[in-house]
């Protein structure tokens, strides 16, 4: 319910998660590119059980404007 009223506070019109990652350092890397090359925001990259997934993988979210 949190992230709902975030997100609708914010005006992000749409969200999208990333592949899995095994490591940190991968996600980290594929995030500062989508960083620049969407019209939005990217979260930092969390472990998949933040975002009710894969608890064992790293995920970073793209939330579009």
């Amino acid at each position: 319910m949190a992230a709902a009223i975030i997100l609708g506070a914010t005006g992000i019109a749409s969200a999208e998660y990333s592949a899995p990652y095994d490591s940190w350092d991968q996600c980290e890397a594929d995030r500062q590119v989508a960083a620049g090359q969407i019209n939005g925001v990217v979260t930092d990259c969390l472990r998949g059980d933040v975002f009710g997934l894969d608890g064992s993988k790293f995920f970073f979210n793209k939330l579009y404007h």
